[in-house]
């Protein structure tokens, strides 16, 4: 579900998504079925808005909480989510600069909580995290072409300790 609101040089948008995976067989349900596909729940929020004539800048974040129980639609199991959330924050600007080109910079910071509890009952702690920034200009060639070009940096850190071993 998506709004959004012109507010005079601004705009609003808010998000609901859920999205919903389960499945019955005679030995029992499975919803989300493990690490892969699990049930999700988020919301969102962005803002845009003109800082000048030249420039725009857009701020957003999102907030998902992502479940599931049991790991194989086969045959359901005691596995499940051990709580955790996701979160993404991201920033752009577009900025004229000049007749012909845009500079568009960019930021985000994210976190994929996937702790589990397996069917065994050991807790795994999972989390990826990280971060990119770039730069992109698109310059106008002529009158019916675009030349993009861009770099970005990023940073992705991911950890695990499956039960009382080491991370």
């Amino acid at each position: 579900l998506l709004w959004g609101h012109k507010m005079g040089s601004g705009s609003l948008g808010l998000r609901v998504n859920r999205s919903f995976i389960s499945n019955e067989v005679t030995a029992g349900t499975a919803e989300g079925n493990g690490n892969n596909q699990r049930n999700i729940w988020g919301l969102g929020a962005g803002f845009g808005f003109a800082m000048n004539s030249n420039t725009d800048v857009e701020v957003s974040g999102l907030f998902q909480n992502r479940s599931f129980k049991g790991s194989n639609f086969n045959t359901p199991d005691n596995a499940e989510d051990d709580g955790g959330s996701t979160y993404q924050i991201a920033a752009r600007g577009m900025k004229k600069s000049g007749s012909n080109l845009v500079l568009i910079p960019a930021i985000k910071l994210y976190s994929f909580d996937r702790s589990a509890v397996d069917n065994a009952a050991v807790a795994t702690e999972e989390k990826l995290t990280g971060w990119s920034i770039g730069l992109a200009g698109n310059w106008t060639l002529g009158s019916d072409d675009l030349f993009i070009l861009g770099g970005n940096f990023v940073g992705n850190k991911f950890e695990q300790t499956v039960g009382a071993n080491p991370t």
